[in-house]
């Protein structure tokens, strides 16, 4: 029997102190996990290709970026619109294998 993980849908890490150079250090905002209107959709072969095209055209989203090599591309869901509701759009799509939020990581 396979074990359900909870869906992490918090946009933003807690501020807390960091420690730089043996000194404590409180950033200065939250810092943001996911994009707020990107997400990355993994498709199967041609057909998934096309379905999701033909439903990004459909849904007014733009693709910024064709990961030929990994049957995958990014796009930027329109202002307004909730990306986890875009994510629940998109996973829907007959063809697509995978749905995922755009991860901001940040070097310090």
């Amino acid at each position: 029997m396979a074990t359900a993980f909870p869906v992490c849908q918090a946009r933003y890490i807690k501020p807390s102190r960091l420690t730089v150079g043996g000194e404590n250090v409180a950033p200065k905002k939250p810092q943001k996990l996911i994009s707020d209107n990107t997400l990355i959709i993994y498709y199967n072969n041609s057909k998934g290709r096309k379905n999701l095209l033909k439903e990004v055209k459909k849904y007014n989203a733009t693709i910024i970026y064709d990961y030929k090599n990994l049957n995958s591309v990014a796009i930027k869901i329109p202002d307004g619109v909730d990306i986890h509701d875009a994510k629940a759009h998109f996973e829907k799509v007959k063809g697509v294998v995978g749905v995922n939020y755009d991860r901001i990581m940040q070097l310090m």
